[in-house]
């Protein structure tokens, strides 16, 4: 027995639903965008520090698999544009009587079956995005071990500059002293030759430019660990602001495929109704489901697009 008026008028306001419902695709590529933007700078980046250098090569590596998640996604966006699109045709099919109720029947059932090829493909561009998060987290946790250590290393070397710098200063004192009682004594007992005289006052400056250039030396040093400090610093603040738009990412992504879950029950719910439909079909409803689905399919094919182009332009930055 068919439905009543008022359930084939729900079915299809339910379907309505589902459409207005569905994620920003928008905000999905602009977060897609800002992973890139924010990780590619630091896999092209380097450094002498070996843990930092190590951590910076799992930062490439998560690029590299990261545009692999989205690879993935694009297989995911050509089965979801195809669904929209073949949601198009049974909507408009339903007011053609040249189309028989079993054509319709069977174009409903393929997508369907599309319906499931695509959240499939979502799930394992989810899955892969999670892992992408796991190896990002990874490098940052290298990356602020290796922040502690040249931390550690720069304290180290700042307190060895102090005792090398005290120690000179009192062999310099030491000196200077010698020179001053040297000098006293050598002119009483020989003015002639003062052998000490002379030998002080060369070694002293020599003593003091060896000592300038150890305190320069390690001064360097410790400029350079300063250098290494903030450049660590700064990845694993930066990384960790990836982590977080991945996490949104990855949770808009999810939220897709739940979408899609749900899209599927439409699309099995209109299977189940075609005839109901097609009798007491609404036309106004109608022309506002396949206007979603016209949308939804032009947010897909976007999405390709848009992902292309992204990947395009960082693919060339990364050596």
């Amino acid at each position: 027995m068919p439905p009543a008026k008022s359930a084939v008028i729900a079915v299809v306001d339910k379907a309505q639903m589902q459409l207005d419902e569905r994620g920003d695709m928008q905000q999905v590529l602009d977060r897609i965008q800002v992973v890139y933007q924010t990780l590619e700078p630091w896999a092209n980046a380097d450094s002498p520090h070996p843990k930092a250098k190590s951590a910076l090569n799992l930062v490439k590596v998560e690029v590299n698999n990261f545009s692999a998640s989205l690879n993935q996604s694009l297989d995911a966006a050509k089965l979801c544009h195809n669904c929209a699109e073949n949601g198009i045709m049974i909507l408009e099919s339903l007011d053609n009587d040249r189309v028989t109720l079993e054509e319709l029947r069977l174009e409903t059932e393929i997508t369907v079956q599309d319906v499931n090829k695509a959240k499939a493909k979502l799930s394992g561009v989810v899955d892969s995005l999670r892992n992408n998060r796991t190896g990002v987290l990874n490098a940052r946790e290298s990356l602020e071990a290796a922040t502690k250590d040249i931390k550690d290393e720069k304290e180290t070397k700042k307190f060895l500059e102090g005792k090398a710098k005290k120690k000179i200063q009192k062999i310099c004192t030491g000196f200077k002293a010698a020179q001053v009682v040297s000098a006293v004594v050598l002119v009483a007992a020989s003015p002639a030759c003062p052998p000490l005289i002379i030998a002080i006052p060369i070694i002293l400056p020599l003593l003091e430019l060896a000592s300038h250039n150890l305190i320069s030396h390690e001064t360097k040093k410790i400029e350079k660990r300063s250098v290494e400090l903030v450049h660590c610093t700064a990845a694993v603040d930066q990384i960790h602001n990836a982590l977080q738009t991945l996490e949104r990412l990855e949770n808009s992504l999810d939220s897709l495929l739940f979408w899609w879950g749900q899209m599927e029950e439409v699309f099995l719910t209109i299977h189940n109704n075609l005839e109901s439909i097609r009798k007491d079909i609404k036309r106004m409803r109608i022309k506002r489901l396949i206007q979603s689905f016209q949308e939804v399919k032009t947010e897909f094919l976007q999405y390709k697009l848009r992902i292309v182009k992204i990947q395009d332009y960082y693919s060339r930055d990364l050596k």
